[in-house]
Order: structure tokens, then C-alpha cells, then sequence
């Protein structure tokens, strides 16, 4: 079987309480003969019992009456003040507090030592009775003359060293005293029992009867605090109270004593317990709360603004009674705290008790005091301490637990005594007359001010300055400034007409100001003024032209009355103008300008006013420039002939191998039989013709050039020239011309009659056309690009071996001219030319500011519209080619351009003059500049006006078969180009037809042809590969010969395909019109083309 008690009965709630920093006292003053008996101890303790303390304190320290020795009994009034000394704080005297003959002090609370055996030792006079931690361990029954009596003392350890101590001292009469000191066994040195902790408070927790039969049997106290306590407590079988570490806690009569961490100004500190009993059954909270004092605030009320003086204006000329307040913590007093007034008044110190009652105790020397029970306030009124003597308050306010605040305090200097006025004098008026004047003002843009400094001024005493109405910063005065006696100021000068007023005080630091004194001048600076006119000559330079002028010179003035002479001095010659309505004019002759020299000249103008007062001469700056300008303007172009072979030198036929810089070609005979060498003919040789017949043949250019070669292949014993080659230095990147005047045998195919260009071995083009009955000389070009270095030019029959003519018959080729210059033009849609590549203006004397003008003319071209790029903007010539620019520098031209059609290749020239026109007038232009260049885009081959045969060589070739019926064949690789400029086309009765063989039909990006008509076609459109409207230009048929279909493009240059078609261009054996079966438009043909990039148009 089983059986419990049901118990949900909680204890009782114990009591908290924080003590204070001290031991708790009363203060006995009574009249009882019966303490002087036998037995006054029990007769002290029935005293105790039965009245009402007169007094109350806390004790810090044990040592009452030694510092400070009473005299007579302690009943006495005042004595219990002497008694106590410096060892009690919060010290209160009830209203029956009196002089007696006997006195009795009960003391109470706990002191902190640690465990050990002590001597105790006790000096009294008189009795005494001492409990230490419930056990009594001294006492004297007895009256006595201060004795000195040991006791020992056994303490245990306790948690903080905490001892519970009750104290009962009485004093019947003669020299009251009571100290106790310990001293540790085997040891030397006594200490006065200290009462108080630094950093330390002990708190109570006292248990009722129930609380301890709960404690007894095995209940705990759990106690905690905000400061960091938390411990649990139980009896141990010793029956002492102990924490769970063992500690033990002072504990005595149901009451435990606990050390508490003090808590910081300004923050509570409160401590809670509970008691659980064996049941688990736990109390309400017990609970006690402290905070320390703080600091009273202390404001000398007088001192209206707190700086610490006490000037004539807050003292009525120290006349009134100063006044003062410390506000307190009125709970502290109310609670049963008190506060400690001092005051020092010229020395003469008066110290004040406020009571926690609200009474005050100590008020003399005429200090008096109130205390505001609602506010905590004190007032305090005090005499003043006297000019230049100094009052001070400090106050402290004590709890009822014995802690003092923190000390407050004010103090301030009486100063009723100011300075002296100071003296102002503005210095800048020189005679104090009132004014300052131009000549006193000067060019200074401010004035001078002395202010005289009173000889009881000090430094560190501000002076307080007024200009015109404003007030300026308070300056504070220096060392240096007392020992000058005087301030300068230097304010701005305040416009003319107006009046400069100073006033100035001093000002001490307690606030007393002086009297003021000020100074006043009216400023006067009017004086007249004269001006020249803001430009003379119009630019204010006389030039070349202005030089044989003469010169106006005129101006004007301010306050000048009319007919006053105005003196104008130019070359150090004098002229008179005369004023009228503030306007004057001179005019300097031009028998004087002529004798100006170049360079700058100075015209001066001066007047006076009717008074006297003169103005400033007024000064203008003219420039004389008649030197003219020079501007240099010269060709940067550069076209070097590196040969011309005319064949006059090897005047017959030669089997020589070299021949006017030539090399003779003799591999590649395609037909061989014949003899190798130069085949040279005359214009007096006798030439048979495809028809038998024979001629005398002329030469390419008439009288003076007799001679030409002819490239031929022969398979019979007779003369070949196979071809010829030279070796040529070429820049790489520069353009190259090769030209050369050609003519087929007459009569003979234009296989027989065709020539192969070969650059480093590579074929540049081919050509090939026949003559009629007399030989048809054509000029014919090839260009190339550069590639640096020695590079191979070779010329070759290209007759195939299938068309060799036994005979040797070929074509007649002379005047053979290479040249190098000119630029290459851009694959883009204009080709840019910097202008600093065609030409260069130049000074050859440095000038200043000057702008040129640009005169071009003959600026055409065969294809497009060339224009200029000058500093941003385009100019196009006119129809002439003719422009004008002006507004330029020598910048503008170095980096400005010349702008062609990409697609043009061929000659440019024009005419160019720069002139010069400086900023003066000067001018001067430069002689005439011819610039003429080449503009090629690598190889080309460029027909004639009559029937071409044009070949494109290995790479990408441009053909071009100018006017006529020309026959152009593609090479085998390398995107070729045919083009066709406005011009080449025929009539509308007799359209040109140009036939294209090979034609490559892939797109270009796949190696196809391009056929340009942008320079042909005039007023085309479209955008990107969108037809517009070329179909109005374009149309495709298609024609068969001997089985062989072939594209036809009818051209119309002007878009009117039904009433002006001009050209026709034939793409052999290829057919554009039908994809597979399908017949395409014309725009789907078109648009084919514009996709593949095989169509250039605009």
C-alpha cells in the first residue's frame, strides 16, 4: 500500500528589504538618573523600548568622538553633530531634539569581514553592548572615562563576509566616545570596523514563522536581483543557510542577509525572493527596489544667462540680493533622505541642512532658504559678494540608505564695474573734415578706422562696432590689441554719395557694455571721367589702305560742362576737341597718319570739370599694320614617268636581245619556225595588208616619232617578236599607268592582232583590235597597284597557235609609257583625297589672325559630282567646276578632303589660288596651282572610242570598253568588273552593243561578275537589294545564234525604255531570264542580281 499528503498550501511571501549603506541608528536624548545606577543596561534597553528617537543617522564607521573630541555630555545641544563627525551621513533631528543629560545610540545592520579569530577591540565612555551575529561578544555595564577594553571575536564565512551586528551605546555625561577596531590574531594592525561598501549593498529577506517551519523542513529561498544575484538557499545538516555550492549566507532569527551589486547612477536596482517548501508549493514574490541619488542640479537664478558673471544689468548695479536654486529629489527627501547645502559668499562659508521634512537647518551670514515640498526645489537667497568677488553653491543630497550623490554646483564673479567708452576715427578722412575725397580715398577699395581702446580695457573684453546701421561680429580683444590701444578696421568703402558711419562700444565678459562712440564721413569721389570710343578706324588698326586716310577720333565724357577743351594726343602731336552734350570729336589729318609707323600707337584724351578737378586720361590702343600678307600655295603632286619607250632609238629590225630597255621574250612560241628578235618598222616601209594589197603605214604620232615595234609569232624563217619584258622599281600601294599606242595589221583577225599585259607573270589584261586599210592607232591604258619592290612588266602576242600567220603578221605597238602617281579610288561609293596629298599653303612670315579663301576651278569629272569637305561641310562646284570657300584656316585645308565618285577611275585636274585676308583688311593672294592625278583601283584595262577587244587577266579586273561596239571576255578566276560611263552608250537609232564573253553568273561572294552601270544610268533608285525603279532602265530579252542563247539588256539612260534606248549589252551563252523553265520578270531578274551583289548601280 501507498499513501501521500496532499499539500497545496504556499508559503508565506517573505519580506525584502535593500538596507542601508550603514548601520540603521537612533538617538536617545532623554533625562534618566536610573542609567547612572548600578545596572543602567537593562535600565538603557527599557529606555529604548519605551521613547521615541530625537534623532536618526547611519553610521559608516565606528569611531564616534575621537576625531573630533565632545566635550561634556552628549545630551548637550549640538553635541550629537561633534559626536558623530564625519562617520554619519543622513543625519536627522526630530522636533524634540534638545539638550539632555544622558544620551543613548542604538545601532543596527550588518559589517563585512572575513572568517577568522579577532581581537575586538571597544574604546567607550560609557557603556556599551555589542551582538555580533546573534551572539553577544562585548559589554560594559558600567560608566566610565574613555577605556579601551579587548574582547575576542570568532567569525565564520559568509557569503559577501556579511555579519549581522546590534550596538547599544549610552552616555550619562563627561567625554562621550566610541570607537571598535579589529584585529586579526597574530596580528598587529587594527582596523575601525568599516560599515560601509563601495560597490556593495546588502539586502534582507525575512521570513515569518511559517516561512521558517518550511525552511526547517528542507524548503528553499530562491533570490534573485537586477544587478546579477541569483541564488538558492537551504539548511544543511548544520542547520546553516548555504547556497547550492555550499557558501553560507548570514542568517539570523528568520532574517538572511545577502551581499547586492550597487547599482549604477541613474538605473534601479530591485531583489526579489520566493519560498518553496518540500511540496513544491512556491510563495508570491517579495520584492524591494533602490536606485542611488543623483546629482542636484544647482543654477545661480541671477546669472540670467549662465556665464558664469554677475554683470551690472542682472545685479541692478549690485543693488539686489542674488538668488539661487537646487532642485532635489523629492521622494529621496520625502522618504526620509536629507541634502547638504553650501554656500560661499566672498569667503565667507554658511552651510544648510535640508531635513526630510522639509525643514532647513544652518541658514546664517544672511543666507536664507526655502524648500518647495510639491517641486523638491530650493530657494536660496544670498548677499551679493561684491564687485570682482566671486559666490559659490555646492549641494549633495543623502538617502535614507546613507548614499551621497554625486556633488552639484555654480559659482559666478560679480562684475558691475564696465569699461570706458572708446574713441572712433575714421583715419581715411585725413582732416577730419567730414568727407573723403578722391584724393584721400585713393584707389583703395576700403577705409581706415581707428578705435581707441579705454585704458581699463582688458583683454578677453569684446568690442562691439556698428557700420551703417550694421551690426558686425563682436571681436574679442587681445594682449596685443590692449598693449597698441587702439583696433583698425577696414570696411568697404561705401558708394559714392554715401556716408561711412562707425559707432563702437566695449563690452566686458560679464556683459557690461560701455558707452558708445562713433565718427561719420561722407564719401566724394566725383570727378569727371572722359572716354574714347570703343573703336576707332572701325577695327582699331590701321591698315594699308587706311594708312593714306585720315582718322576720326571721338569719345565722351561725365560732369563736364559744354565748350571745355578735351586735349587729344596721338604721336606726340595735340589736338582740341571741344565738348558738347558729353560728346567730343578730332580728326587727326591724313598728312599725320601717313607718319604713324607700323606697330601699336597710343591716343590719350584728358579734361578737367569747370572746378579744376581732372579726370583720368582716358587711353586707346590703335594698331598700325600696313604690312601685307604673304600666302604660299604648292602642288604635293608627285607623277613620275619611269619610262617611255618610242622605238626611235632602234630605228631598224635587230636580233639584238635588248633593245631601249627592253628584254626579248622568247619562250611560249606557240608557233615555232621563226627568227627571235625586234621587229622594228618605219614609216617609209611598205606593209602588206590582209588583202594583198599594200600600204605605207604612218606612225602613232605623226612627224618626229617614225619608228614602232610589232609583236608577232611566225612559223617560217623570218622575223618574231614574241614579247618584250623589263624589270620596274615599284612602291607598293602606288598607282601605275601603263599606256601605249596600238594598232591591228589591217585586215587581220583580232586573234592575230592580240596583245596579253603581264605584271610579275601574272596576266593583267588583254587587247586586242584590227585596223582597216590604213593602220588605226588607238591609245590604250592598263593600271595596276603597286606591290613594292622590282616587279616584271611583260607585253606578249596572244595570238593562239590556231591563228599564227605564217607570215608573221601582228599588232603595231609604240610609245609605250609607264608612270607612277596619283591615288586609289575606293571600292566604296566615294573615294576621299586628303587635301594635304594634292597641295600645302603655307606663310612664309608669321601672322596673327588672319582667314583664307579657297578659289578652285575646273573641278569636273566623268563620273559624278566631286565636291569639297572643308572643316565639316561639303561644297560642290558649279557646273564649271568652279567653287569658291571662304572663312578658312591653314587647319581647314590641311585636313579637309576631296571627294570623288567610287567608281570613277581615270585623270583629275584643277586649278587652285589661296588668298590671304588678315583681320586688318590686308590682303594677298598666291600664284595659280595646277594639280593634276591619276585615280586608278588596280588592274584595270580601259578601251577606246572604236570597236575593243578587252581580255581580263588572272585576279579581279575592271574593263571598261568606253564607246563603241566593244567585245570584253572575263578571266578564268577573280571577280572581273565591267563598267560604263555616260558617254560610252550610242544613239537611239544606233544603240552601242557591247558583248560580254564568259560572263561568270555566280553570285559575287562565290567569285561571280559585277556589271557597274552607276556612272551610265541618271536618276536610278533603290535601296539595298529592293528593285526601285531600275526596271524603268533595264529590260532582258534573250537572242540565239548557231544554237548559242545569250541575255540581252536593253539600257535606257534616262528610265524611258520604250522611246530612248542607247545601249545593249550581250552576255554570251548566258541565259538571266528563266530560273529552271520558269520565264522571270524583269524585277525578278533584278532583284537575282541585287541579291548576288552582280548589279552596281546608285
Amino acid at each position: 500500500s501507498d499513501s501521500a499528503v496532499r499539500d497545496t498550501t504556499a508559503p508565506d511571501t517573505p519580506v525584502v528589504t535593500i538596507l542601508a549603506n550603514g548601520l540603521t541608528s537612533n538617538y536617545y536624548g532623554l533625562n534618566d538618573s536610573a542609567i547612572t545606577g548600578t545596572t543602567p543596561l537593562s535600565q538603557v534597553l527599557s529606555d529604548i523600548a519605551s521613547h521615541s528617537p530625537t534623532a536618526t543617522f547611519v553610521a559608516d564607521a565606528l569611531s564616534f568622538g575621537v576625531a573630533t573630541t565632545v566635550t561634556g555630555n552628549l545630551g548637550a545641544s549640538g553635541n550629537l553633530a561633534n559626536f558623530l563627525g564625519s562617520n554619519a551621513s543622513n543625519v536627522q533631528y526630530a522636533s524634540t531634539y534638545g539638550s539632555t543629560n544622558q544620551a543613548i545610540i542604538s545601532m543596527n545592520g550588518v559589517f563585512a569581514a572575513s572568517s577568522g579569530t579577532y581581537k575586538l577591540t571597544v574604546l567607550a565612555d560609557d557603556g556599551y553592548q555589542i551582538i555580533v551575529d546573534g551572539v553577544t561578544v562585548a559589554t560594559r555595564n558600567a560608566n566610565q572615562s574613555p577605556t579601551g577594553t579587548d574582547f575576542s571575536l570568532t567569525l565564520g564565512a559568509t557569503a559577501g563576509n556579511l555579519h549581522t551586528i546590534q550596538i547599544v551605546y549610552w552616555d550619562q555625561g563627561g567625554q562621550a566616545m566610541f570607537q571598535s577596531t579589529l584585529t586579526p590574531t597574530g596580528g598587529t594592525t587594527a582596523s575601525v570596523i568599516s560599515l560601509v561598501g563601495s560597490n556593495t549593498m546588502t539586502a534582507t529577506v525575512t521570513l515569518d514563522a511559517k516561512d521558517q517551519t518550511e525552511l526547517n523542513n528542507s524548503g528553499t529561498v530562491h533570490i534573485t536581483s537586477s544587478t546579477g544575484t541569483d541564488v538558492t538557499l537551504h539548511l544543511n545538516s548544520s542547520n546553516q543557510l548555504v547556497d547550492g555550492s555550499g557558501l553560507v549566507y548570514s542568517y539570523q532569527n528568520g532574517v538572511i542577509y545577502l551581499p547586492v551589486t550597487t547599482p549604477p547612477v541613474g538605473t534601479t536596482l530591485t531583489v526579489n525572493a520566493t519560498v518553496t517548501d518540500l511540496a513544491g508549493n512556491t510563495s508570491g514574490v517579495g520584492s524591494d527596489s533602490y536606485h542611488l541619488p543623483t546629482t542636484p542640479p544647482v543654477v545661480i537664478t541671477t546669472d540670467s544667462n549662465q556665464d558664469g558673471y554677475l554683470n551690472s544689468t542682472e545685479t541692478t548695479n549690485g543693488t539686489v540680493t542674488l538668488q539661487s536654486t537646487v532642485t532635489l529629489d523629492k521622494s529621496l527627501i520625502s522618504a526620509g533622505g536629507s541634502a547638504n547645502l553650501t554656500v560661499t559668499d566672498n569667503g565667507v562659508v554658511t552651510k544648510l541642512v535640508v531635513n526630510h521634512d522639509g525643514t532647513i537647518n544652518g541658514a546664517a551670514n544672511g543666507v536664507t532658504a526655502s524648500y518647495n515640498a510639491s517641486t523638491g526645489v530650493v530657494t536660496l537667497s544670498m548677499p551679493e559678494p561684491g564687485d570682482g568677488k566671486s559666490v559659490s553653491i555646492s549641494a549633495t543630497q543623502t538617502d535614507t540608505h546613507g548614499n551621497v550623490s554625486s556633488t552639484g554646483s555654480a559659482a559666478a564673479i560679480e562684475d558691475i564695474s564696465g569699461p570706458s567708452a572708446p574713441t572712433v576715427v575714421i583715419a581715411t578722412d585725413v582732416n577730419n573734415d567730414g568727407y573723403i575725397n578722391k584724393a584721400e580715398q585713393g584707389s583703395a577699395t576700403t577705409d581706415t578706422v581707428n578705435i581707441g581702446l579705454p585704458s581699463n580695457a582688458k583683454a578677453g573684453d569684446t568690442l562691439n562696432v556698428t557700420i551703417n546701421g550694421v551690426v558686425q561680429s563682436g571681436h574679442v580683444l587681445t594682449a596685443a590689441e590692449i598693449t597698441a590701444g587702439k583696433v583698425v578696421l577696414t570696411p568697404a568703402t561705401p558708394a559714392d554719395g554715401s556716408t561711412l558711419t562707425v559707432t563702437a562700444s566695449v563690452s566686458d565678459p560679464a556683459g557690461n557694455t560701455s558707452a558708445s562712440a562713433s565718427d561719420s564721413a561722407k564719401i566724394d569721389l566725383t570727378a569727371p571721367t572722359i572716354a574714347i570710343a570703343t573703336t576707332l578706324s572701325g577695327d582699331d588698326v590701321i591698315n594699308a589702305a587706311e594708312h593714306n586716310q585720315s582718322l576720326l577720333v571721338s569719345g565722351s565724357t561725365v560732369g563736364v560742362a559744354d565748350n571745355q577743351k578735351v586735349d587729344v594726343v596721338l604721336n606726340n602731336v595735340h589736338y582740341t576737341a571741344t565738348v558738347s552734350g558729353n560728346s567730343w570729336s578730332v580728326t587727326v589729318p591724313a598728312t599725320d597718319v601717313v607718319k604713324l609707323a607700323d606697330g601699336s600707337v597710343t591716343v590719350t584724351a584728358n579734361v578737367s570739370d569747370t572746378a579744376g578737378n581732372a579726370a583720368t586720361p582716358a587711353t586707346h590702343v590703335l594698331t598700325v599694320d600696313t604690312t601685307l600678307p604673304t600666302i604660299n600655295l604648292v602642288s604635293n603632286i608627285t607623277t613620275t614617268q619611269l619610262f617611255n619607250t618610242t622605238w626611235e632609238a632602234t630605228n631598224q629590225t635587230t636580233t639584238s636581245t635588248t633593245a631601249e630597255g627592253w628584254t626579248l621574250v622568247t619562250s611560249n612560241d606557240v608557233a615555232p619556225g621563226g627568227i627571235n628578235g625586234f621587229e622594228i618598222w618605219t614609216s617609209s616601209d611598205t606593209m602588206t595588208t590582209a588583202s594583198g594589197s599594200t600600204i605605207t603605214p604612218a606612225s602613232s604620232t605623226g612627224a618626229g616619232n617614225t619608228h614602232w615595234i610589232e609583236l608577232n609569232n611566225s612559223a617560217t624563217n623570218i622575223i618574231q617578236t614574241l614579247g618584250i619584258t623589263r624589270t620596274v622599281a615599284t612602291v607598293a600601294g602606288a598607282e601605275y599607268q601603263l599606256s601605249m599606242d596600238f594598232a591591228g595589221r589591217p585586215g587581220y583577225s583580232t586573234d592575230i592582232n592580240k596583245i596579253g599585259i603581264y605584271v610579275d607573270g601574272k596576266l593583267v589584261a588583254e587587247y586586242s583590235a584590227t585596223s582597216g586599210s590604213t593602220l588605226d592607232w588607238r591609245n590604250i591604258s592598263f593600271d595596276f597597284t603597286g606591290a613594292g619592290g622590282n616587279q616584271v612588266i611583260t607585253i606578249l602576242t596572244d595570238t593562239p597557235a590556231s591563228a599564227v600567220d605564217s607570215s608573221g603578221r601582228g599588232a603595231m605597238v609604240d610609245n609605250i609609257v609607264l608612270t607612277q602617281g596619283g591615288f586609289q579610288a575606293s571600292d566604296a561609293a566615294t573615294t576621299t583625297i586628303a587635301l594635304s596629298s594634292l597641295m600645302t599653303a603655307s606663310h612664309p612670315v608669321a601672322v596673327s589672325t588672319e582667314t583664307l579663301t579657297l578659289n578652285i576651278s575646273g573641278l569636273t569629272s566623268a563620273e559624278g559630282t566631286p565636291s569639297l569637305v572643308l572643316h565639316g561641310t561639303t561644297y560642290t562646284p558649279d557646273a564649271s567646276g568652279n567653287l569658291t570657300v571662304t572663312g578658312l584656316s591653314l587647319s581647314d585645308l590641311q585636313s579637309g578632303s576631296l571627294q570623288l565618285s567610287g567608281s570613277y577611275h581615270g585623270q583629275v585636274s584643277f586649278n587652285a589660288t589661296v588668298t590671304a585676308i588678315e583681320s586688318n583688311g590686308n590682303t594677298a593672294t598666291s600664284s595659280t596651282v595646277p594639280v593634276s592625278f591619276l585615280v586608278g583601283a588596280g588592274n584595270e584595262v580601259h578601251g577606246t572610242a572604236g570597236t575593243d577587244y578587252l581580255y581580263a587577266g588572272t585576279g579581279a579586273t575592271l574593263l571598261h570598253g568606253g564607246a563603241g561596239n566593244d567585245t570584253m571576255t572575263s578571266g578564268t578566276t577573280g571577280v572581273d568588273t565591267f563598267k560604263w560611263v555616260l558617254g560610252d552608250q550610242g544613239t537611239v537609232a544606233t544603240p552601242a552593243v557591247d558583248t560580254i564573253i564568259n560572263f561568270k553568273t555566280a553570285t559575287v561572294t562565290n567569285g561571280g561578275d559585277k556589271l557597274d552601270l552607276r556612272d551610265l544610268l541618271v536618276g536610278e533608285s533603290h535601296s539595298g537589294t529592293d528593285v526601285g525603279n531600275l526596271s524603268n532602265y533595264l529590260h532582258f530579252t534573250t537572242s540565239t545564234t548557231a544554237g548559242v542563247t545569250s541575255t540581252v539588256i536593253h539600257v535606257s539612260e534616262t528610265g524611258n525604255l520604250a522611246a530612248h534606248e542607247t545601249q545593249q549589252i550581250v552576255l554570251q551563252n548566258v541565259d538571266l531570264t528563266h530560273s529552271g523553265t520558269t520565264l522571270l520578270s524583269d524585277s525578278q531578274i533584278l532583284q537575282n542580281l541585287l541579291n548576288g551583289g552582280k548589279l552596281i548601280t546608285d
